[in-house]
Order: C-alpha cells, then structure tokens, then sequence
C-alpha cells in the first residue's frame, strides 16, 4: 500500500481543502470584521443602557399573592428563601449582572480571537457575528422597558433580537463546513431568518395588538429551527463529517447537553416546587443563580474551540468525565433524597418532631464516604465499557528500592559484583555498573524490585522470558550475559554500553536533522525486525530505552526486551515500563487486546521519530486519562507544522506508522523507515 493510498493523506488532503474552502479575497475579510465589530459596539452599548436603565427593578421582590407582574423582579417567597442563608438581594443582584457581563466578556472575547485567526473565512466571520448578537442579547435586560423609556432603540434593538435568533438556523446548518446539510435547506435557511428579524420587530413592539401571538409565533419558529438543526448535525456527523469534523460537532453537542440538562433540571423544581417548598425551591434558586450562568459561558467557549479546531480530541476526555461526574452527581442525589426522606421519617416517628438538620447530617456524612468509591467504580466503568481503556492508570506501580541498593554486593553464578554503582531507576528495575570477576570489563545490572518478585507467575515468566532474550544475538541489541536470583534478589547481567540514551540527545538537540534521525531508527528499525522474527514484542519502544554508544561508530542499542515482553502473557501489571509508557503507547496495548503484535513497536516509532524531529510529543495531556484518549481517538498530527522543512513523503510516511488501527501502520519497522528515505 502506498502511503498515498491511505487515510492520513486523505486526512491532510482534507485538512487542506476545508482551509481553502470558505476563504474570502481582499477586501471582504476587512468590510467584514468592520461590521462584526460595530454590531458589537451597538450591542455592547445598548446592554450596558439596558442595565442602568433597570437597575432598581431587577429582582424587586413582588407579591405572588396580589397577582404582582414579577418577570423582572422575584417573589417575596423567594427573596426570603435566599436572605435565610445570609445572601442579600443586593448581592444577587450583582451576581446576576456579573454573569451578564462575564458572558458579554467571553462572547466579545471568542469574537476578538476568531477574527485575529479566521478573518479571511467567512465561517469565521458569520461565527463572529453570531456570538456577538447572542452575547449581547442573552444579557440584556427589559428591552420593552428600555424601547419604553428611548423609542428611537426599537429598530436597532429588534435587529439585534432578529439576528440573535435568526442565525440560529443558518449557523447550525453550515456548521462547521460552510455547506448547508442538507442541500435543500440552503432555501430554507434565508427566508426563515428574514421572518424571524421581522418578528423580532412586532415582538418588542408593546404597543402592537399582534405582540402577543406574534411572540408565540416567533417561540415555535424558534424550536422548529433547533429541531431542524439538531436531526441535520446528527445526519451530517452519521454520514458525511470527516473526523475533524465529528471533533467539531462533539464541542458543541456536549455544550448543548449541557444547558439543556440544566434547564431540564431548573424546569422541574419549578414545576415541582411551590412557594413553601423549603429546601427544595432553595436549591432551585440557588441553581438558577450560581450553576445554571457557568453552564451557559460553556456555549461560547466551545463553539470557539470547535471553530479554531483547537485542542478538538480532548472533548473525548470531557466527555468521559462528564459522565463520570454527571452520573456520580445523580447517584449522590439519589442516595442523599432517599436517606434524607428515610432518616426524616425515621427521627418523626422516634422523636415526635421534624429533625430536618440531623436528616440532613446523616445522609451527607454516607454521601461524603461513598463519593471517592463510587468516584472510582463510575470512572472504570466509563473507561472500560464506552472507551475500550482496560489498563489502570491510576495507580502505577512503584518499585521498591532493593537490598542490593544498601549491601553494594551482589553474588551472582558469575561470581561476586562488588561497588556496585547506580546507574538508573525506571519503571520497573534499578540499574547499576560493575565489574565483571573474570573479564574485567564493565557491565550492567538490572535488578527485579522486590515488590513485582513477590508474584510467582511474573517470577517464572521472568525466567523464560530472560532465557529468550539471552539467545537473541544482534548488535543493535543489548547482550544479556547472566541472569538469576540471589538471596532473593533477582537480577540481570547485561552489557555496558558507555554513552548516553536517546532522552538526552532529544532534551539537548531537538528538532534534530532528518540526516541524523535516519540512522538511529535504522538501528532500532532492525533489531525490532531481528526480535519480531522471533516472535518477541518490545511493547515500551522509548528514548530512555535506546542507547545511543560513543566512539567511532556509534551504534543505536535497544534495552530492556526481557521485562517489557513479559506482560504478554497476562500477568496482571500496571506500572509505566511493564504494559509500554503513555507517551508512547499503541491503541491496542490501551485496549489490552491479546493479539498485540509487532505493530504496536511500529507505532512507538513513530512517536519517537515524530519526537526527534519536531522536539515534541505528538499527544501532549494533562493527565493520564485524557493522555490515553489522544493515542485512542485522535489522528496523528503533521510534524511539518513544527518541522517546516521536513519532506512531505517523511511527514505522512511518520503520520502513517502512528494510524490507530495496526493493519493501516506498515508491517515492519525497517519498512517504515525505508519508507522515510524514499
């Protein structure tokens, strides 16, 4: 198979074609960005009038009893529910108009970054425009009243409202391609956004009989348009999104996950709650004020992510722990609701009277001691039944200093290694120099930490592993010379290689030379080949595991075969060297599938060779989890946008050894590196 013949082409190719495809000439991006910015210099203005204008009146306590209109203000009830935990009505009202303005800032903010960015798109531009109108929309105050008190802000107000809502549809239709899907809405899409604008007008026009129906109207236009775009993003992401683009619609379909969650869950204590329903209208409000603001600031943010294309794989990671978190959420509630209403009826029954404050107490202290385990139980669930990620990454393995550390002596069936030198401490052994009894020339010891010595079946396999490697003759491999057990110290003797492994050099050198790269993977290229011909797999290809010998023909020498081959055969082993390092790690040893194959060194390669030449890693995370997430889901990204001189053939031949499924990489390492000199 050629590598232009395989999915990474086609996803460069594509990567290419969507940059080129919305791209606008001189001086459309400036005409533009102009508009965009006055329409947000008017909106920013009139909200800014609208909130000075309504100050007094917002949240002004008013009389549910007395039939009081109360859309700007709250109800007496409510008011006293909130002043009861010692918040004033004053400081809510700030925190109302700090969402306001934190949304306004976050919306003008995503604006000022895609139109620095995406200028010359007029994707970007038309996303611009459309955070722009909603920002300042959502955090409007009374527009009737402001309309009421400065009549000449009715068109520009009613403009401003028609657009917020008009672009809905073309927006979420175009999105994120710049194609209406389908076809036949590109008809639609126009005609519908001058009925909503035009609406919009008699909608804030409170002196117009047509004002109320007319608002019902706009509200169902409204929600055929969402539904429309919703069954259009769930086709387009079925059917015809790339990858990248399915990344895009992830952004912005978990932040419609999560407003929606939020209203649904603000929507039901309003319909369960009545004004005396004590704690429970308490949380609403409380919901209502504080959770259901930062849920919303969600929405700008991930449309400008998804826009940029910045950092899309790690909405996989947001996801996993969104269910995590949100099932944990409604587990605690669930426990917390059922203790709360047992332990109520409980303490009545026993004490005569309500104990509403030790109902509470008691439930929250088992809430407190189930979360961490429940925490725990939900995150491997998730991992392993939606995300295929059956390897624990939460407690790695530390090894245990051994005996050796402390005695310096070791006494070997090759006789006795005294001052012994630490050399290193990986994963999974301490390595340290000495001097071999009879021949005088240094050598390498490799000693098994006491902790994994302790399991019998990794003792054993320990030992028929170590007879397999001890027969693999290849210079580019280390060379076992002994290996054995002493004292209960279990060891292997190994040549010394005199230089420095692969890590320093990169630390000290990288991005380094195609021309210096070449030969060290061509050496590590055919002492994998040579070891996967004896049916060996390295499983933990790393810089820190290739030595790289000083002299006058320096040689790339491969380490640490024995251990790394070992978590073949099922023994259960969780440390970073055992089952490979995360930075480095296939798809399929995440998926801790049985059939690992010499592939998986393949792809290793290629992360370390994409390492080589740009200076950094491919997948770059915060943590573990969302580390693994990268090497299951997302594409390998082009080393030429860090290494601009780097040949096309070499960017797309390294691209190809790092595909996720194991039959697109190539079959062998030395065909891969060919391949890059090609």
């Amino acid at each position: 198979m050629n590598t232009s013949d395989t999915p990474v082409t086609e996803m460069v190719k594509d990567r290419a074609s969507s940059s080129t495809r919305t791209r606008l000439r001189q001086p459309w991006p400036l005409i533009g960005s102009l508009i965009v910015i006055a329409i947000a210099v008017v909106g920013l203005s009139l909200t800014i009038l609208s909130f000075v204008n309504s100050w007094e009146a917002m949240l002004l306590p008013c009389d549910r009893a007395k039939g009081i209109n109360c859309e700007d203000g709250i109800f007496v009830e409510d008011a006293q529910l909130i002043e009861s935990i010692g918040l004033s009505m004053s400081s809510v009202r700030l925190m109302v108009v700090g969402f306001a303005a934190s949304f306004i800032f976050v919306c003008l903010s995503m604006t000022v970054v895609i139109l620095w960015r995406r200028s010359d798109d007029w994707m970007g531009l038309l996303t611009a425009l459309f955070l722009v109108v909603v920002g300042t929309q959502l955090s409007t105050g009374d527009q009737q009243e402001l309309i009421r008190v400065y009549p000449a802000l009715h068109y520009p107000l009613a403009l401003l409202h028609g657009l917020a809502t008009g672009l809905i549809l073309p927006f979420g239709l175009l999105f994120p391609n710049g194609r209406f899907f389908p076809r036949w809405t590109r008809f639609v899409a126009p005609v519908w956004t001058v009925l909503i604008i035009f609406t919009s007008r008699l909608f804030l026009d409170d002196q117009s009989r047509l004002g109320g129906v007319i608002g019902q109207f706009s509200i169902v236009l409204l929600v055929s348009a969402m539904l429309l775009v919703a069954a259009a993003q769930f086709v387009r992401y079925r059917r015809v999104s790339t990858p990248v683009e399915r990344q895009q619609t992830k952004w912005n379909v978990i932040s419609l996950i999560f407003v929606i969650i939020t209203l649904s869950y603000v929507g039901g204590f309003i319909v369960i709650s009545p004004p005396n329903a004590g704690v429970w209208r308490l949380i609403y409000m409380l919901d209502l004020i504080l959770i259901f603001p930062v849920v919303v600031l969600t929405f700008p943010l991930t449309i400008g992510i998804s826009l940029l294309r910045y950092r899309l794989w790690d909405v996989d990671f947001v996801i996993n722990r969104s269910l995590v978190y949100g099932g944990l959420t409604l587990l605690v509630l669930g426990v917390f609701g059922a203790l709360f209403f047992a332990a109520r009826a409980i303490l009545s029954a026993t004490l005569g009277a309500q104990q509403d404050l030790l109902a509470v107490a008691l439930p929250a202290a088992v809430v407190v001691g189930l979360f961490n385990p429940a925490r725990k139980w939900l995150r491997a669930l998730v991992d392993q039944r939606l995300y295929g990620i059956k390897i624990d990454y939460s407690h790695p393995d530390t090894p245990i200093p051994s005996p050796v550390a402390a005695s310096h002596t070791l006494t070997t069936s090759a006789g006795v290694y005294e001052n012994l030198e630490p050399i290193g401490q990986g994963g999974m052994a301490e390595v340290y120099k000495a001097a071999h009894p009879t021949l005088g020339k240094p050598v390498a010891i490799k000693i098994l930490p006491s902790n994994l010595a302790k399991d019998a079946d990794f003792r054993k396999r320990f030992e028929r592993e170590a007879r397999t490697v001890a027969a693999l003759q290849h210079p580019n491999i280390v060379q076992m010379l002994d290996f054995g057990e002493s004292d209960g110290t279990h060891y292997m003797v190994m040549e010394y290689i005199a230089g420095h492994d692969l890590s320093v050099d990169i630390r000290q050198s990288a991005p380094m030379p195609l021309d210096r790269v070449i030969p060290i993977l061509a050496d590590i290229a055919s002492a994998l080949d040579y070891a996967h011909a004896q049916g060996l797999v390295h499983r933990d290809i790393k810089p820190s595991n290739v030595m790289l010998e000083s002299g006058d023909k320096p040689r790339a020498v491969l380490m640490d075969f024995g251990i790394a081959r070992m978590a073949l055969g099922g023994t259960r082993l969780t440390a970073t060297g055992m089952l490979g390092t995360f930075d480095y790690m296939s798809p399929e040893q995440i998926n801790d599938a049985s059939d690992v194959e010499g592939r998986a060194d393949v792809y290793a390669l290629g992360v370390m060779a994409y390492q080589m030449l740009t200076g950094r890693l491919p997948f770059i995370a915060g943590s573990a989890g969302a580390l693994l997430m990268l090497h299951l889901r997302q594409p390998a990204p082009d080393p030429r946008d860090l290494a601009k001189g780097l040949p096309e053939p070499a960017a797309l031949t390294i691209m190809r050894a790092m595909a996720k499924k194991p039959e697109q990489r190539f079959s062998t390492a030395g065909e891969f590196v060919n391949a890059m000199v090609a």
